[in-house]
């Protein structure tokens, strides 16, 4: 995933954290999630919270924040927009990443059934469904749909006798 900002042949910059601790202004806003420095200052009127819940944190490593708020996808469209480098001397480990189909532990990220909830409404049937539905997308519609958005191309026929042959489309 985070390799998506970074070219096989592109030079990837790095920084250390006192580099990125001086990007610490409106006009000049960096952080760290994982192991990526991000320059915000263009994203900071776009945040869907609003710039002020983000500038406390300028020129901080925010990993934790921003996992104890989000999921990884959210972050997925704009790493090639907002990555600028990586951090000197972290481990490339992701340990915030899911696995195709699982359950994010962020609070409210999920339906409540979903994080053990009891709900009148939803069966075991209805979690094992779930699961498995979301593994499908996260491993194959994903990655495929990505693809098409940006060629603009329209999905083939074998995607749908995917979705048919697992029982997701019915026709």
């Amino acid at each position: 995933f985070f390799g998506i900002g970074c070219h096989a042949m592109s030079p990837v910059n790095m920084y250390t954290r006192e580099e990125v601790a001086k990007h610490n202004n409106i006009s000049d806003f960096w952080v760290i999630i994982d192991d990526v420095v991000y320059n915000l200052t263009s994203f900071l009127d776009h945040h869907p919270g609003g710039r002020g819940v983000l500038l406390e944190h300028a020129g901080k490593d925010v990993t934790g924040v921003f996992y104890g708020l989000h999921r990884l996808d959210a972050l997925q469209p704009y790493v090639e927009k907002l990555m600028v480098g990586r951090l000197v001397g972290r481990p490339k480990e992701h340990p915030h990443t899911l696995k195709p189909g699982e359950i994010s532990a962020v609070p409210y990220a999920e339906p409540s059934p979903w994080q053990n909830f009891k709900s009148p409404y939803f069966t075991e049937k209805h979690l094992r469904f779930r699961s498995i539905f979301r593994a499908f997308v996260d491993k194959e519609l994903k990655p495929l749909s990505q693809g098409l958005e940006a060629s603009g191309k329209d999905p083939s026929i074998d995607l749908f006798r995917k979705l048919g042959a697992f029982g997701f489309l019915v026709c």
